[in-house]
């Protein structure tokens, strides 16, 4: 029997855009042909995390789980934009949900294009913001990409080196101010 790991993103509430709840430990079965889209049947499932986020407009409570598929299947794959390894299965278990922090952490520890599609897909808040970019200081296309992406500097790619490097330090520095501010007001 064909069975594969990986992940699957909820909205906010455990609920797939159809209002179907999911549980942590639960298996669910599909009936019918399993077929891939949004009028497909089946559930959905990535084997990379950032690929899952594809799915959801560009959102900051998204909830996300890993996820084990069995059975009956449909791969597939979209070589222009870059995604890879999605599947529909006919049977799926929520492993876990994974946190905000946990998230985070396996995107960093993944490959440069993939954090490039979290980046893209991801609404990161202001101490996550930060985080990549400590983490990401040597990759400059990465974190020209949040400054894009995440902080709405849409001129970023016009600007010289140097200023590109001085727009990085600016709204570093202000993301620093900002998490501390956060801090204090919540003591």
């Amino acid at each position: 029997m064909f069975e594969i790991r990986g992940y699957k993103a909820f909205n906010k509430d455990q609920t797939n855009r159809y209002g179907f709840y999911f549980e942590e430990g639960k298996t669910y079965y599909a009936t019918g042909e399993i077929t891939f889209g949004n009028n497909g049947n089946g559930f959905h499932m990535c084997t990379h995390l950032s690929d899952v986020f594809r799915y959801f407009d560009f959102q900051e409570e998204v909830t996300v789980a890993i996820v084990t598929g069995r059975g009956k299947h449909q791969q597939y794959d979209d070589l222009y934009y870059g995604y890879f390894d999605m599947y529909v299965v006919e049977e799926i278990t929520i492993e876990c949900f994974l946190t905000r922090e946990e998230i985070l952490n396996i995107i960093l520890n993944s490959i440069p294009s993939d954090i490039k599609k979290f980046i893209m897909t991801f609404s990161l808040n202001e101490l996550e913001i930060v985080t990549m970019i400590r983490h990401l200081l040597g990759q400059r296309d990465l974190i020209e990409a949040i400054l894009y992406y995440q902080c709405n500097k849409r001129d970023i790619y016009y600007l010289s080196s140097y200023e590109r490097e001085s727009e990085i330090q600016k709204v570093l520095k202000y993301l620093q101010e900002q998490t501390k501010a956060n801090k204090k007001s919540s003591l």
